[in-house]
């Protein structure tokens, strides 16, 4: 294989100078002769024409130089797609996602691994945040994104984004005109709400029962400090 000594050629061919090659290549100056000598051995020709003060291409270097330029890019580029080939990502992978992470984040998501893993294949399957986690520990899935929380010990469980949560009601409700509503005053009201096993019907119900404990904590602390 050739391959080293007709770098060394096109090395020396650029700068047009020995010395300046084998520094370049971090090679000794008599490698880059042997190189040379190899070359014109090979192909029965002259490469260069030797003076004290220069080094001249001859019109046979000129060919050998235009070939070497597109062996050494095939070479490389050949490199690069086995190497690239060995490392590509394939296979499929499963993602279970509850319903508002699946339907509305997962989609952009897939199109970017899809770009960026084309040779990848990519299932999603959604249900309710207890459905999903339920599909990760029986590996029916290989990832789970959901929205709730969960307290499954065999499961290793990591943020990856925020949301957040409104309160709406129609335009004529008694609390639509006020700048803020207290938590006490929604307890009261009808909600439409998410099923059970939802993590964002999980998450209300938290939201409510803490504030709501909270409150009655605090009303029952103040009327001790009256007595």
């Amino acid at each position: 294989m050739y391959y080293d000594a007709l770098r060394t050629f096109v090395t020396v061919a650029d700068k047009q100078n020995f010395t300046k090659a084998a520094e370049i290549l971090r090679i000794s100056q008599p490698s880059v002769s042997l190189h040379i000598k190899n070359l014109e051995e090979e192909f029965q020709t002259e490469l260069f024409v030797r003076t004290p003060k220069k080094l001249t291409i001859t019109p046979t270097g000129e060919m050998l130089y235009d070939r070497s330029k597109q062996i050494l890019g095939m070479y490389e580029q050949t490199r690069q797609d086995i190497l690239e080939h060995h490392h590509a990502v394939k296979g499929a992978i499963k993602i279970g996602a509850s319903f508002t992470v699946g339907e509305y984040i997962v989609p952009s998501l897939f199109k970017k691994m899809h770009w960026a893993f084309p040779d990848l294949d990519l299932e999603l399957v959604i249900g309710n945040t207890e459905e999903i986690v339920q599909s990760v520990k029986r590996l029916n899935v290989d990832l789970g994104l959901i929205e709730g929380q969960t307290n499954e010990p065999e499961l290793l469980i990591q943020p990856f984004m925020e949301d957040e949560l409104f309160v709406v009601a129609p335009s004529d409700h008694s609390l639509a005109h006020q700048d803020e509503a207290d938590i006490a005053d929604l307890h009261h009201e009808t909600w439409i709400a998410r099923e059970e096993g939802s993590g964002t019907r999980k998450y209300l119900d938290h939201i409510i029962r803490s504030k709501w404990d909270f409150k009655i904590k605090s009303m029952i602390q103040s009327a001790a400090n009256q007595v």
